[in-house]
């Protein structure tokens, strides 16, 4: 059975969640850096020093745990999960992605040519016919 993950900035002690003294204080600067000194999710993380994933990160910044459950102490105010939401919507807004992202696809145009194949395998559908592309 996978052992379920715990969320950054807790740690369980005799089985209760508890707020992690370091992470928990680094989630929180995270969260300060990205909201009000507006800066993008890589910059937030590395200035608090939190080494994840920008994917991980972004995660966090809507995580509704870090806003307290039955198991797990509340971290983050709601105002400023709230405040980290509005900032994450604004940044995307006039996103158009990197040259070559899926955002942002660069036309190819391509000509493929097929060609019959010989050998052992051609009873095979998938060994019929082979494509070459010219460059």
């Amino acid at each position: 059975m996978k052992r379920p993950a715990i969320p950054y900035g807790y740690k369980i002690e005799n089985g209760v969640a508890a707020p992690h003294p370091e992470e928990s204080e680094r989630l929180r600067q995270f969260f300060t850096y990205y909201v009000y000194y507006d800066k993008s999710v890589a910059e937030a993380a590395s200035l608090a020093e939190i080494w994840m994933t920008n994917e991980s990160c972004r995660r966090m910044l809507t995580n509704p745990v870090y806003l307290g459950t039955d198991y797990y102490p509340q971290l983050i105010t709601p105002d400023l999960m709230e405040k980290a939401k509005q900032a994450m919507a604004e940044k995307r807004k006039g996103y158009v992605g990197r040259k070559g992202s899926k955002l942002n696809p660069i036309p190819v145009q391509t000509q493929f040519t097929f060609i019959p194949r010989e050998g052992p395998e051609t009873n095979r559908a998938s060994w019929l016919y082979g494509c070459i592309q010219p460059i």
